[in-house]
């Protein structure tokens, strides 16, 4: 019995750190590349948390001068990442892909969609 009470105290410990781990799976700086006819376009990513809220800001080193674009983050959990850039009309679904090490997507603006995967900017090629 005592023990049936302990394994009881200790999933309820455990379950707010396991939906906290959760969202934060998309937090850090993620790297990617679209191609477009003129080649490829690279995006940052980069997506932190403060005071419990999950906040963004993207950036293309491809278009100087573009400078950092916020972004609201719609989605962070273990399987998929969701964002949208109102400024720019966009926005970006995907999939943890395990064998890429990164989530494997679609970028979406104005009306055309482009694939996107985007790796942590450690793995990400350079």
């Amino acid at each position: 019995m005592k023990l049936a009470w302990a394994a009881a105290l200790i999933c309820l410990a455990l379950s707010p750190m396991s939906a906290s781990a959760q969202t934060e799976t998309g937090l850090g700086e993620w790297r990617g590349a679209l191609s477009i006819p003129q080649g490829d376009l690279h995006v940052i990513v980069r997506i932190a948390k403060a005071s419990g809220a999950l906040s963004g800001a993207m950036e293309s080193p491809d278009q100087p001068g573009s400078g950092s674009i916020p972004l609201t983050v719609t989605q962070a959990g273990p399987q998929r990442l969701a964002f949208e850039v109102p400024s720019i009309q966009a926005s970006y679904t995907g999939e943890w892909t395990e064998s890429l090490h990164g989530w494997s997507g679609q970028w979406s603006q104005s009306g055309v969609q482009l694939p996107l995967t985007l790796r942590r900017a450690a793995d990400a090629p350079k």
